[in-house]
């Protein structure tokens, strides 16, 4: 185990070295979520993403296992306590069960300096999506280009300068089609200025891996909007509540849904794949989601991410 470990510290302490040499840049983590469940199993469909400066993630490891171990993680099994965390089940574990919940709140806020979450119905973009189009005919595209998109954009309106390494998961379900999609950053300088695309890698997942952060986001809003802005069953949960508070500036969040969503697949079927990367009034045709008046007066200490 302990090699198996080393090895996994050795590729990301690579790749660090080899896309910034000096020592400085920022690299964005991106995660894919389908909760099939939702909306009568057409599919809620998101992409998370956190920019990290490059030095930040070997500690981001550090902190995560001490915290967690070195069990397979996923955020979804902690809030379940289900398989490495079916040991928490039971009212005489809550106080535990509410404290990892905010030990992972409280690591992503101190590690990472932003995150961009894109999300839309994946039975929309089978219906209305232009599908002819290599690169833009799933939703995993879709979500994907525009939370680059809006990881671009924020950076460069907060003048964080030189470049992101985007690196996603290998052997993802989806990794072709993010591969094809970033292929465009490379070839085109406009392309890469939008996402601020520096290089793009893919790299295994393992119990300590940065995709752990997007993995939370994603899962925390899917359930948010299911729960909260649409079935309006329950107001948003703690964990997202205490994840975002004070911090929703550095956040970038939009769903694909209704009008806003078929002028986005009519301004790709005009322009085509490369046009619609370069055109930014299809990206300011989408408007983001302002989360404020559900924070609002509810907002928690951040001390306080258990759950609801």
């Amino acid at each position: 185990m302990f090699r198996c470990l080393e090895e996994q510290d050795l590729v990301w302490n690579d790749l660090c070295s080899r896309h910034f040499p000096d020592g400085h840049g920022y690299i964005a983590v991106l995660r894919a979520y389908l909760d099939a469940s939702s909306r009568d199993d057409s599919g809620l469909f998101a992409v998370a993403g956190y920019l990290f400066e490059s030095g930040r993630v070997r500690r981001f490891r550090q902190d995560w296992r001490e915290t967690f171990g070195y069990e397979k993680f996923s955020w979804a099994d902690l809030i379940a306590r289900t398989k490495p965390f079916k040991h928490l089940r039971g009212r005489e574990n809550d106080a535990e069960h509410t404290r990892l919940v905010a030990a992972g709140v409280s690591l992503v806020r101190q590690h990472a300096i932003a995150g961009s979450i894109v999300s839309c119905w994946k039975q929309d973009v089978e219906n209305f999506g232009p599908t002819w189009i290599r690169g833009f005919g799933h939703a995993y595209s879709i979500a994907c280009h525009m939370a680059m998109a809006g990881m671009g954009a924020w950076a460069k309106q907060n003048d964080y300068r030189g470049g992101i390494a985007y690196i996603l998961e290998a052997g993802d379900d989806f990794s072709d089609e993010a591969n094809h999609l970033l292929s465009y950053a490379a070839k085109a300088p406009v392309v890469a200025d939008f996402y601020q695309w520096r290089s793009h890698s893919f790299v295994p997942k393992d119990v300590a891996s940065p995709f752990h952060a997007p993995d939370l986001l994603a899962w925390e809003w899917g359930k948010f909007m299911a729960e909260t802005a649409i079935d309006k069953k329950r107001p948003m949960r703690l964990s997202l509540m205490n994840l975002l508070s004070n911090r929703r500036d550095s956040y970038w969040f939009q769903h694909l849904h209704g009008e806003a969503l078929v002028r986005f697949f009519n301004r790709i079927h005009d322009l085509g794949v490369e046009q619609i990367q370069r055109d930014r009034e299809a990206l300011s045709s989408v408007p983001s989601i302002d989360v404020s008046d559900t924070l609002g007066s509810s907002e928690r200490p951040e001390s306080d991410s258990g759950q609801q």
